[in-house]
């Protein structure tokens, strides 16, 4: 009988998940309603710094105006681009979900202690 000098030596299938683990995907990060309020405001105070550095920048060159003359070129900017109106619309949502979510606790508390008594 004729036989091979070496015996096949059979090597494992490597798979693609033997060398790469998969991606785990990240835990959602949710924000609670005092939170999501505090981020709004933050971003509302952006969007007003933002209105006040183009207004100064552009109103800085001018030669005598004043501080009071500035700041009333900025409220009518404000008012006649919609900048308080879009701001109030935002914290007035991001508002009503903070009171809404800190009812919802004060039931839930309320049915715990009622679930408690019985």
């Amino acid at each position: 009988f004729l036989r091979p000098l070496v015996d096949k030596v059979f090597s494992p299938k490597i798979e693609v998940s033997d060398v790469i683990k998969p991606a785990v995907p990240p835990e959602p990060t949710y924000l609670n309603a005092r939170q999501s309020f505090r981020l709004r405001i933050e971003e509302a105070m952006e969007d007003i710094a933002v209105t006040v550095k183009e207004t100064v920048a552009k109103h800085s060159m001018e030669t005598g105006v004043s501080e009071s003359k500035l700041r009333r070129k900025l409220l009518y900017l404000l008012n006649t681009t919609g900048g308080y109106v879009d701001i109030k619309e935002r914290l007035k949502a991001a508002a009503a979900h903070v009171v809404a979510d800190s009812t919802l606790l004060k039931r839930y508390e309320e049915a715990i202690t009622r679930q408690r008594t019985v």
